[in-house]
């Protein structure tokens, strides 16, 4: 019992008060939010000027692949993050570890074999997609690009997540700024310059939230998070996983319903509309519902942590009393 307060005493989650921590978590969580708002506005002015309607078509014919991916991210995300607060809260580092790792592990693993599916059937899943003939080529293309970079965007997730819950945020904002600017910067490059056309998109998409999964070999190799990977963390507990999953899936179910919906009417716009209609949609679905989106996953992700590790603190200190 000691032991588990003297744990509680080095976490600021489980020490100061609720509404610095929550004003100093939101904070740096909408700047790198803010980052990432700026960049997709960026990519839309960049794509709609360099690639014209068939760059923007591509983009709304690619955005269910974007929504099943942050659906991906935030099942994940949210439940191996909700986990490994509660048991950071209640002082079992140990199992907060488990958690990340296993958790990662499975998730990497499911991401993989997902991708390779979608690689190899790239043809039927841009039918499905609603991907008009003339543009089916470009479409596989831009799927196989997408899915190599797909494992780390949604591990990409659980890092950002995680960082927040090991009390480190920054480096959440960092991974969410600095890959802005990375992935900014090769999509013009790549537009204007290269003149590499759909293919250099596609790598955008994998970049711009991609890299963020890089960030996870701070939990590698650093010496200064109470949740550093390790081997003995990677055992699969079947119990564990499930749990993961059952935490995350009201989030996966919601979430993916834009998935489906952006199916339905890309084959509507697909089979009677024109180039020109898929291009304008992009911009409703693909800039302006996104980024709301993207604002209400920074409020789900940089709001909601906080309260988790303090409310298992506080069951912590009410049982110790």
């Amino acid at each position: 019992m000691g032991e588990r307060q003297e744990q509680q005493e080095g976490r600021e989650l489980g020490t100061k008060p609720i509404l610095p921590l929550f004003t100093k978590y939101s904070f740096l969580t909408f700047v790198g939010m803010i980052a990432q708002c700026i960049m997709v506005l960026c990519e839309g002015i960049i794509i709609g000027n360099g690639l014209g309607t068939e760059g923007l078509a591509c983009v709304e014919l690619i955005m269910p692949m974007e929504y099943l991916m942050l659906a991906l991210g935030g099942f994940f995300a949210i439940g191996i993050s909700t986990i490994a607060g509660i048991r950071l809260g209640n002082g079992d580092p140990e199992g907060a570890r488990r958690a990340y790792g296993q958790g990662t592990l499975f998730t990497l693993l499911a991401m993989v074999i997902l991708s390779a599916i979608i690689f190899i059937f790239a043809g039927p899943v841009a039918d499905l997609m609603g991907t008009p003939a003339e543009y089916k080529d470009m479409m596989i293309i831009f799927l196989r690009i997408f899915m190599v970079g797909y494992p780390f965007c949604v591990i990409g997730h659980i890092v950002v997540y995680m960082a927040r819950v090991d009390e480190k945020p920054a480096i959440a904002t960092w991974a969410m700024t600095s890959s802005a600017v990375i992935a900014l910067a090769w999509l013009y490059v790549s537009t204007y310059i290269l003149k590499l056309g759909i293919p250099g998109g596609a790598v955008y998409y994998s970049i711009s939230i991609g890299i963020w999964g890089l960030f996870i070999l701070y939990f590698i190799f650093s010496k200064n998070t109470l949740l550093k990977i390790r081997k003995e963390d990677l055992h699969f507990d079947k119990n564990l996983i499930m749990e993961i999953m059952k935490i995350g899936f009201p989030f996966l179910l919601v979430q993916a319903s834009s998935t489906v919906f952006g199916i339905v009417i890309n084959n509507f716009l697909g089979a009677y509309g024109t180039p020109m209609d898929l291009a304008a949609y992009a911009v409703i679905n693909g800039y302006v519902i996104y980024i709301l989106m993207m604002i209400t996953q920074a409020v789900t992700g940089g709001c909601s942590l906080s309260p988790v590790s303090i409310w298992a603190r506080r069951c912590t200190e009410e049982s110790v009393s």
